[in-house]
This record gives structure tokens, sequence and C-alpha cells, in this order.
């Protein structure tokens, strides 16, 4: 993520973090507009989406920050030709990034990075895996109705077996052996 900031122009950058940060879907990301931001409580709008009503995420002050700084574009509707109103990061489709983070991704010397891996998947892992957050909190801010379901998709290990096992070999926590039953007897006795 961050060789693919470093490669982007501010447009990209600010999508790929918004993305990482919120958990939005792309078409969620690429559709929203100037009036969509609430900069006094760092709030934004996205569109109902998956069984998901419209709602309002909060994000961090530097997120907030960064989506100001962008003058908002007015894409072309491939379709009619005419152009749209503003939109924060200035693409009109959910797949009018593609092209362009490939590009980005190329200059990275970075595999391919899509929206999905980048946003939600990304997002989720952060939090359980890296951060430690339990999935349940972790679903209820990413707007998935069920924690398992991320948990079954976009959780992946991040530690390999060999660090798994090092742990068990580490000092026991009980203060006491633990005790057959014969000794447990004997010293009721």
């Amino acid at each position: 993520m961050e060789a693919f900031c470093r490669a982007a122009d501010a447009y990209n950058a600010a999508l790929v973090r918004f993305m990482f940060e919120t958990a939005a879907r792309i078409d969620q990301a690429v559709s929203i507009e100037p009036d969509d931001l609430r900069p006094a409580e760092n709030k934004v709008r996205v569109k109902a989406q998956k069984g998901h009503p419209e709602s309002w995420i909060t994000v961090s002050p530097q997120m907030m920050d960064e989506l100001l700084a962008l003058p908002p574009k007015r894409p072309k509707n491939r379709k009619t030709g005419k152009f749209m109103k503003p939109r924060v990061f200035g693409y009109g489709s959910s797949t009018g990034y593609n092209t362009r983070w490939k590009t980005i991704c190329k200059s990275a010397g970075i595999p391919y990075l899509s929206a999905h891996p980048a946003g939600r998947r990304g997002f989720f892992t952060e939090l359980v895996v890296r951060q430690g957050v339990d999935p349940v909190t972790a679903a209820k801010a990413g707007r998935w109705s069920d924690p398992n379901l991320p948990m079954r998709i976009y959780a992946h290990a991040e530690t390999d077996e060999a660090d798994v096992r090092a742990r068990f070999r580490t000092n026991h926590v009980q203060e006491d052996p633990v005790q057959t039953p014969k000794q447990q007897k004997s010293q009721k006795e």
C-alpha cells in the first residue's frame, strides 16, 4: 500500500487510503461528491449497497484533510458523453480506476492491487490480524452484517507456523505443575 501511494497521484493515493480506512466498496468511494463530506464532523456519506442503507461514516481528521485537498473533478459519462456532477475522486464508474491502478502498480514495482483487496480485505486484515481488534467490532465498523463472512473470506494469517510453535515453547504461565489424579488424592489425605 505504501509503495502504491508513493507511485500514485493524489487522487488515487487518497482513494486507496480512503477504502482501506473505511472498508468502502469501490462503487461507494467513486460515487462520493463534495456534498457528501461533513468536514466539521469528519463524516463522509456512502451510498447504499448490498443490503445496507446509505450512511455517514467517520474518517480520521487526516483523511478528511486529504479529501478536502482534492479539487473535485467532473467525469464524463461513457455512454452519454455528458459531464457528470463533480466527484471527489474524479471517476465516473466503479471500473474507471482499473487502467490507472495497473499503471501505478507497474510504476511502483508491485503486483496489481485491485480495489477490493486494497479496501475491504485490507481493512479487515489490518484491524483483526495486525491490530488485534475482535472480529465482531471490525465487522460492525466495516458494515458487514455477519462477522463470520469477513473472517472466512478476508482474514489471512501473517505469522508462519514456526512462529506459532515457538510461542508454545516459552515458559508455562501456571505456577503449579499439572497434577495427576493420584497426586491430587494424596494431597487431600
